[in-house]
């Protein structure tokens, strides 16, 4: 019991609050390096949803949907122009 209490004499409220801070602006910046990823790495945006799915946070999610859709369509529009290319009317 003596541990604890001379561990908890230790605990700073200044430290502690700073520790706080350290860890809420380390992930700010780690959230804004995954949006930033997202918006411009569709394998990565469809992997995210995969892994991660409904816990995503919102604005992450509709980024990489967002952008799992846009690289999706171009190539759907690829292979609809590829098979219409043979076909005469």
């Amino acid at each position: 019991m003596g541990n604890l209490r001379s561990a908890h004499r230790k605990l700073n409220e200044k430290n502690i609050w700073i520790a706080q801070k350290v860890t809420q602006k380390r992930n700010e910046f780690a959230k804004e390096l995954v949006k930033e990823r997202v918006k411009k790495d569709a394998q990565f945006a469809s992997e995210v949803l995969k892994a991660v799915g409904e816990l995503l946070p919102t604005d992450i999610k509709e980024i990489a949907e967002a952008t799992v859709a846009r690289e999706a369509t171009p190539k759907e529009e690829e292979q609809t122009n590829t098979l219409t290319q043979g076909v005469t009317v």
